[in-house]
């Protein structure tokens, strides 16, 4: 299964911190561990327009 969460960001200088985010979350997932099948995520981001 492959996520595709797509993210805005107020500041793209944030990217790097961002992108760490989502890997730490999906490494501590619940539903991601416990599932018998690989679980991928692609996140996007960009830009928040306000």
């Amino acid at each position: 299964m492959t996520l595709r969460p797509a993210a805005e960001l107020a500041d793209l200088d944030r990217l790097d911190r961002a992108r760490q985010l989502h890997d730490e979350a999906h490494r501590s997932c619940f539903v991601a561990n416990s599932v018998n099948f690989p679980v991928t995520v692609e996140p996007t981001f960009e830009r928040s327009p306000r």
